[in-house]
């Protein structure tokens, strides 16, 4: 998903909210396809019941 506000589209900035789910690794490789291009900065937002399986998401 894409969001644009009133000074247009700024892909500098990225925040890539995943689950873990089917579309996650797709939405990743967006993601790294823009920053790749612009020298964007990505942010991952997962949200864990732990710690322990936070890290462990991130790390694979």
């Amino acid at each position: 998903m894409l969001i644009e506000n009133e000074h247009g589209f700024d892909p500098r900035e990225i925040l890539l909210p995943t689950a873990g789910g089917y579309s996650s690794d797709l939405s990743a490789e967006v993601a790294k396809a823009i920053q790749a291009t612009v020298s964007a900065n990505v942010w991952v937002l997962h949200v864990a019941d732990n710690l322990t399986s936070g890290r462990e998401f991130l790390e694979n």
